[in-house]
């Protein structure tokens, strides 16, 4: 009895414990909910405010181009890549030409036009379809005799400056980024390029043999083949894009740039990195799970023991109901004890029937054993009615019969119930 009330014990426990990490566990899912829908909308809201910026800035009418507001916007990037700009930000023309390619995501929008940067051979300045110039220089990276690849250097408006100074400092920068590039089994490597070590107004670019920029620090004048931003127009909703170099994720908002009479000229892509949102969201699960279960295990003993005290006191209740019968009556004719609520069926014709008969029949009368078997109509030992009268007993629950100096009777406790 008593390991089945443990097993009981248990079974109630462990329905406490579950039905509270339900509790908890849904509780972390909204709040996990919450956090990323709140983080992910301000995200949205500060990327479209970037867009929209860049898009007031741009000005195209009649085919030409016109970026000084953009360029002069102090919340945009600088054309050499410097003033610390965070966010990624792409500006690329219908034709394909790259106007802006700021922290660029791996994978994303992330080529340039090869045979075009090895047409830049030498010192060379050019005026792109933005009307800007550029002084640009580019040599290959060679592995075997074969072309793998393309170092392209920049200088944003050099008329400004000293051509030969500015020439200089070009082909030094190249110089040590080729010094700084290697190649393993045709597979160009750019991790040792420091952009530390170049020139702060100098923006440079390395692309492979699949036209897939390796690496770059800044605006460069080039090219992307335009079904990559046919692509990027018919993206109409923000969405997630993970870096294919480094695993990590950003959020990234196209809207396309239009002239002044509602043409579509180019698209604006914006991102931003995802990474310190599921950092946190990463934390608020993990501690979330662990003071879960450090408030689960307490409150589901704690539950246990009120239910288990609800439980002895209505068992409490119930006994002494059961000890404090209102009524008790035998009816001879079906053989139907009644004990307070309690109907106990006595099969006819057995001891127990005539027990209860003789004794409920005339409750204040103490019965001999010689009574008894003569109402019996039996001849058996004094066994047969002392056996009859624990099992009556053992039935109701009660000490409903009192044996005392081998003589029967109703416990006087109950004589004045018995109908």
């Amino acid at each position: 009895m008593r390991a089945l009330q443990q097993r009981e014990k248990l079974r109630i426990w462990v329905l406490i414990f579950l039905c509270l990490l339900f509790l908890l566990l849904a509780q972390l899912g909204i709040g996990y909910y919450l956090i990323y829908r709140t983080s992910i909308s301000g995200v949205t809201d500060r990327l479209k405010t970037l867009s929209t910026r860049v898009k007031s800035d741009l000005r195209y009418n009649n085919g030409a181009w016109d970026l000084s507001a953009y360029n002069a916007d102090p919340q945009t990037p600088h054309p050499s890549g410097s003033g610390g700009f965070r966010q990624s930000l792409y500006v690329i023309t219908s034709e394909g030409q790259v106007i802006e390619r700021a922290n660029p995501v791996n994978g994303l929008l992330d080529t340039s036009e090869l045979q075009r940067i090895l047409s830049y051979s030498y010192l060379q300045t050019i005026i792109t379809a933005t009307d800007e110039q550029w002084r640009v220089l580019s040599q290959p990276v060679l592995h075997e005799g074969n072309i793998v690849g393309a170092i392209i250097v920049a200088y944003y408006l050099p008329e400004k400056y000293n051509q030969t100074e500015v020439d200089a400092r070009l082909t030094e920068n190249l110089k040590h980024i080729s010094s700084e590039v290697s190649v393993t089994d045709g597979i160009i490597n750019t991790n040792r390029i420091d952009v530390r070590n170049v020139y702060y107004d100098i923006t440079s670019e390395v692309v492979d043999a699949h036209n897939k920029v390796l690496f770059s620090n800044g605006r460069v004048p080039t090219y992307i083949d335009q079904s990559y931003v046919v692509d990027e127009l018919a993206r109409t909703h923000a969405r997630k894009v993970i870096d294919t170099r480094t695993g990590e994720p950003f959020y990234i908002y196209s809207t396309p740039l239009t002239d002044t009479a509602g043409k579509t000229v180019g698209v604006v892509v914006s991102g931003e990195s995802m990474k310190s949102i599921e950092e946190l969201l990463q934390l608020y699960l993990q501690y979330g799970l662990l003071l879960s279960l450090c408030f689960v295990i307490p409150l589901s003993l704690l539950g246990l023991f009120f239910i288990d005290r609800e439980l002895l006191f209505i068992h409490k209740q119930k006994s002494e109901k059961k000890q404090n019968p209102h009524v008790i009556g035998f009816d001879n004719n079906i053989g139907l004890l009644t004990v307070g609520e309690t109907h106990i069926t006595i099969p006819a014709h057995t001891y127990q029937f005539y027990l209860c008969d003789a004794l409920l029949s005339n409750p204040q009368k103490l019965w001999t054993l010689d009574e008894l078997l003569e109402r019996f109509g039996s001849k058996e030992s004094w066994k047969t009615v002392y056996d009859a009268y624990l099992a009556i007993n053992k039935k109701s629950g009660l000490k409903l019969i009192v044996y005392e100096d081998r003589t029967y009777r109703i416990n006087p406790q109950f004589i004045a119930i018995v109908k």
